[in-house]
């Protein structure tokens, strides 16, 4: 009787453990309904380890999802990056643990992805080339610096002990560019600009960028230049960041550095288009937005356009502007230098508390 009892026991607790198991793991692949979606939106909570992507196409309909087992996926600081047909983001993983230490790259034609590991946890930066992701965090006031091989995933990392917090990567050719701050023995905020190599991942070149900001929201690589966003500039006394309204140019063929004057303050992030860059002029946290400047790269001829709503995140395609707010994307048509707006679709589709979903960032194709 007690053996009959007690395979009965280990009978019911193995189906409950193939159930804890069916619940807890999907598919890897996913199969992509609609192969010609538009927009990407990423809802996911820190609760749990799910995260869902809703598929929304030209005219903002939803026609597909996505769902994975990964919590704090994709932030408005640092969103999934697109290279060819493959997107790239990070997921945190549950609450204060952010366990998670990988990368998710997802074919965006075919739905089939995959899990990088980056070997970080609590990332705060990455970029993506044709061969590499690259990704940063920092612990124990040390920042590290981790490549993976898209090739075979093999892993290498550095100590960037030069700063802080690394706030920027970008990628262009076979040279790796950081920028990031420090305190000194004396509390005075700095800037750094940094070049690796991104074969032997050793510093080239470093060199002190405080007048140019102290906080770099977003970084991206047009033609012949980078652009830096500066948010937030040195106080008098140099031990604190007061507000900035400067966009930063560094020429790749000069080694150069020049400051264009915005708008209005806060530029964070940037998409381009056409011959031109657009800015995103927002408080990332709180998601209060004073609008969009348009430049034209040649001349650097200046457009601000205000909004009247939040916004977390743009991107542009083929003319149209899409801006994320927490609960819906704004889809304008761009004409000359001025925005119209077409259509409006809420995107929270995940409501409740248990768990709580947010939306945290979104990709457009």
């Amino acid at each position: 009787m007690r053996e009959q009892k007690t395979s009965i026991l280990l009978f019911l607790l193995n189906c409950l453990l193939i159930i804890s198991l069916s619940a807890c793991h999907l598919p890897k692949y996913q199969t992509i309904s609609n192969p010609d979606f538009r927009v990407g939106v990423i809802e996911t909570t820190e609760q749990r380890n799910r995260s869902k992507i809703g598929l929304y196409d030209d005219s903002l309909n939803l026609v597909g999802t996505l769902d994975y087992n990964m919590g704090s996926m994709g932030m408005s600081f640092y969103p999934p990056q697109i290279v060819g047909s493959k997107m790239y983001v990070i997921p945190q993983g549950t609450g204060n643990e952010k366990e998670l230490s990988l990368m998710l790259e997802l074919d965006l034609e075919s739905g089939e992805d995959q899990t990088i590991d980056i070997g970080l946890r609590a990332t705060n930066s990455f970029c993506v080339s044709d061969q590499f992701v690259f990704a940063s965090a920092t612990w124990n006031g040390i920042s590290t610096i981790s490549r993976a091989s898209l090739a075979d995933q093999s892993l290498k990392q550095i100590e960037y002990r030069s700063v802080d917090f690394v706030e920027q990567m970008q990628v262009v050719q076979d040279e790796l560019f950081v920028v990031g701050f420090y305190y000194d023995e004396k509390d005075v905020l700095h800037s750094t600009f940094a070049i690796f190599n991104i074969d032997t991942m050793e510093l080239i070149r470093e060199e002190d960028i405080s007048d140019y900001g102290v906080s770099h929201l977003g970084m991206l690589h047009v033609e012949n230049r980078l652009y830096i966003t500066s948010s937030g500039k040195r106080s008098q006394s140099k031990t604190e960041q007061v507000p900035d309204n400067r966009l930063i140019v560094y020429d790749l063929a000069n080694r150069s550095f020049h400051a264009i004057e915005l708008g209005a303050n806060d530029p964070a992030t940037m998409t381009y288009e056409c011959g031109k860059l657009y800015v995103l002029q927002s408080n990332l946290v709180t998601g209060e937005s004073h609008g969009v400047t348009i430049i034209d790269i040649e001349t650097e001829e200046t457009h601000f356009i205000a909004l009247d709503h939040g916004v977390y995140q743009i991107a542009v395609k083929d003319g149209c502007l899409y801006a994320l707010s927490d609960s819906s994307i704004y889809q304008y048509r761009v004409i000359e230098n001025a925005f119209s707006l077409v259509s409006e679709k809420n995107v929270r589709t995940k409501t409740g508390d248990n768990p709580y979903f947010y939306v945290s960032s979104m990709l457009v194709r």
